[in-house]
């Protein structure tokens, strides 16, 4: 078991350790169980974003789940990331659904789902979890507690500020997502080459297309990877070398759908993005043949 505070849930040792986090989790968890997802879009609050205390660090391009919680000064170990993406339709604790002989590609057990697009990684094993009340798939409130503590919970597990933002750093601050752990290059069907080179440093584009959704991508989301899943940031900054003016970058959905782009852009260009058709990042796009891209970031 890690060693934390509240490696069992929101204990006394925890409570005792983060006084203040604890009641705000405790209210943000009561309220992601009771109130409905459609309720849930249109409350312009922190509950419509997970709950990572400060200090605490997740892996490198993941981005959890909604009603996923996250003590403080807690590093996450990649291993504990499956189970904030599974569904669990039984009151069981979910720490007991898996058998004792159950190895890496045997099938989950019938009383988990996994969310919709995730795929557990290869060799995953379902070793030391994370306490159940973390998971936005459990639901602890199988007998609703009396009105007046859910209100006494309420008032004061939201007293003195908002639900802490799943950053490290604060939200202002661009994100790096810009390497082969993450993106991989479009395949291009008449060249019959890859769009895209890696040299370990930065990316070299090989055969731009048309700036438009329907055409030809440059780069894709990895193959495996989920950092895309429902992850919604408002700009991307790329930085490049190279190419004739005037160059296009931009950014599709998984429906191609443009999400933003710059017909004319100067490096670094920034990018607004609009996910208004609700999906994912499914493309990187630029008109430009033998330029590198040196960096791309988001916000």
């Amino acid at each position: 078991m890690i060693e934390h505070p509240c490696s069992n849930g929101l204990s006394k040792s925890c409570y005792a350790a983060f006084p203040k986090w604890v009641k705000k989790a405790l209210a943000y968890k009561f309220l992601q169980v009771i109130l409905p997802n459609e309720v849930k879009v249109f409350i312009k609050t922190d509950l419509n974003e997970p709950m990572v205390g400060d200090g605490a660090s997740i892996p490198g391009g993941v981005r959890l789940p909604l009603g996923s919680i996250i003590p403080p000064n807690l590093n996450v170990p990649d291993y504990w990331i499956p189970w904030f993406y599974m569904i669990f339709k039984t009151e069981q604790d979910p720490r007991t659904l898996f058998p004792i002989d159950w190895l890496p590609g045997d099938q989950i057990p019938r009383e988990i789902e996994l969310v919709p697009k995730y795929n557990i990684p290869t060799g995953w094993s379902p070793v030391d979890p994370p306490h159940p009340v973390f998971l936005p798939g459990y639901n602890p409130f199988k007998r609703p507690p009396e009105w007046k503590d859910i209100l006494t919970i309420y008032i004061i597990g939201f007293e003195g500020g908002p639900i802490h933002r799943p950053y490290s750093s604060p939200p202002s601050v661009w994100t790096q997502i810009f390497s082969n752990v993450y993106w991989e290059p479009y395949y291009h069907p008449i060249d019959g080459g890859d769009t895209m080179s890696w040299d370990g440093e930065k990316w070299q584009v090989l055969s731009g297309g048309i700036i438009e959704c329907s055409t030809w991508p440059a780069l894709l989301p990895k193959t495996g990877t989920t950092w895309t899943v429902n992850y919604r940031p408002s700009q991307s900054r790329i930085t490049f070398t190279g190419g004739t003016a005037p160059v296009s970058i931009g950014l599709c959905d998984t429906a191609g759908n443009l999400l933003g782009n710059d017909t004319n852009a100067t490096s670094p260009v920034t990018i607004d993005l609009d996910f208004s058709a609700g999906n994912d990042i499914g493309r990187l796009n630029t008109n430009e043949s033998w330029m590198y891209i040196t960096n791309i970031e988001f916000k």
